[in-house]
C-alpha cells in the first residue's frame, strides 16, 4: 500500500471518529433538553400525561435523525409501548419478589399498624408507610 493510500485511510478514520464523537455530542444533548422537558411536565401536572408520552416520541424520532435513521411516528410509539410493557413486567416480576420475602411483608404489616393507630405523623412517613400499604394491598 502506498504511503499516500495509507493517509488517506487514516484521514476517512479521523473523519468517522469526528462524526462519531458529534453524534454522540448531539445525542446527549439531545437527551439532557428531554429529561429536563419531562421534569417540567412531571412538576406542572396540568400539562398532563400526554404531554410526557409526546416529548418521548419526539425525541425518540430527534434520536433516530441524529443517527441517520428515518424513524416515523408509529414507529417511535410502537417502539415506546414495547419499552412500557417492559417495565411493567419487570415491576411486576421485582413487586412478586418482594412480596415473598418474610421480613418485607413484616414491613408492610407494621406500616399498615402505624397507620391506623398513629395520632400525628409527617407528610414523608405516611407517604413512605402509604407506598408499603399500597404495595402489600396490591398483592
Amino acid at each position: 500500500m502506498t504511503e499516500a493510500r495509507k493517509t488517506m485511510d487514516e484521514e476517512v478514520k479521523i473523519g468517522e471518529i469526528i462524526d462519531d464523537r458529534m453524534r454522540e455530542e448531539e445525542a446527549e444533548s439531545l437527551c439532557r433538553w428531554a429529561a429536563a422537558r419531562a421534569g417540567v411536565i412531571v412538576v406542572a401536572p396540568l400539562l398532563g400525561t400526554m404531554s410526557l408520552v409526546a416529548n418521548e416520541i419526539y425525541l425518540i424520532i430527534k434520536l433516530g435523525k441524529v443517527y441517520g435513521e428515518e424513524i416515523s411516528e408509529q414507529a417511535a410509539v410502537k417502539n415506546l409501548n414495547a419499552i412500557a410493557l417492559q417495565i411493567a413486567e419487570q415491576e411486576t416480576q421485582a413487586r412478586q419478589a418482594l412480596l415473598k420475602d418474610d421480613a418485607f411483608i413484616d414491613r408492610i404489616w407494621r406500616a399498615y399498624g402505624i397507620l391506623t393507630s398513629a395520632h400525628m405523623i409527617g407528610c414523608d412517613e405516611f407517604c413512605d408507610l402509604l407506598s408499603l400499604v399500597r404495595l402489600g394491598a396490591a398483592q
